[in-house]
């Protein structure tokens, strides 16, 4: 086989072919995969530019056949560097899922602690102490429960806000977790309320005055409320 520099390379189907490769090799990242692929991009790439400097003594049919293969085998290694991303990446997607759904619980886990916590030094109401006013007037009435975000929310600002603002009231405190729709029926009856956390002042002429944060922020509600003498 006479082998020879080929002054009209540029002409040769091999030159543009490596072009080509070249362009979709980078563009792809295959030099930056497994080093198997990248010893195949690299190998196929030198082969065909090999071919484009060189004359060799092949006849037409020939040189479009060896054309045809390597442009195939160009594609089928692009094909399979971008499986071998595609997996590559699958995997830490998967992993990065599984830690945020670990965090995401940990945290609720935490929000539910310090909920029970805190409910925990307030007085505990029954239904029926509830609907009866079985406690005393001039004290604070918060209704909620541990699994709603929102009452998770609330009651650490509200305990903070109580802290900050000295309010003497006491605290009663009534869990609407697993009422009954009887139970729902005496509460909402008693007391109009759209929802959880519900937050309540009862007046010692026996009226109340329910927490509206669309009419008035926490602190200032709270600001409100009669001192002690």
């Amino acid at each position: 086989m006479n082998v020879s520099f080929n002054k009209a390379f540029y002409k040769s189907p091999s030159f543009y072919l490596f072009i080509f490769s070249s362009i979709l090799f980078l563009k792809q990242g295959l030099f930056q995969r497994s080093m198997v692929i990248a010893i195949l991009a690299v190998g196929l790439l030198v082969f065909q530019l090999f071919l484009a400097l060189t004359e060799l003594v092949l006849d037409r049919a020939r040189d479009k056949w060896l054309t045809l293969v390597f442009l195939l085998l160009s594609l089928c290694l692009l094909l399979q560097g971008c499986s071998f991303s595609k997996q590559a990446v699958a995997t830490p997607s998967l992993d990065t899922s599984s830690r945020t759904e670990d965090t995401a619980r940990a945290m609720e886990e935490s929000a539910i602690k310090q909920y029970h916590s805190i409910v925990s030094q307030y007085t505990p109401l029954t239904i029926e102490e509830l609907v009866n006013d079985s406690f005393p007037r001039d004290s604070l009435l918060f209704l909620g429960k541990a699994s709603c975000p929102y009452c998770r929310d609330f009651l650490p600002l509200f305990q903070e806000t109580m802290q900050k603002l000295d309010v003497v009231q006491t605290v009663y405190y009534y869990n609407v977790e697993g009422m009954t729709e009887e139970d729902k029926k005496q509460v909402l009856t008693k007391f109009p309320i759209v929802g959880v956390p519900a937050l309540i002042y009862l007046k010692e002429d026996g009226t109340y005055n329910l927490l509206d944060e669309t009419e008035t922020s926490l602190s200032d509600w709270l600001y409100s409320l009669p001192k002690e003498e």
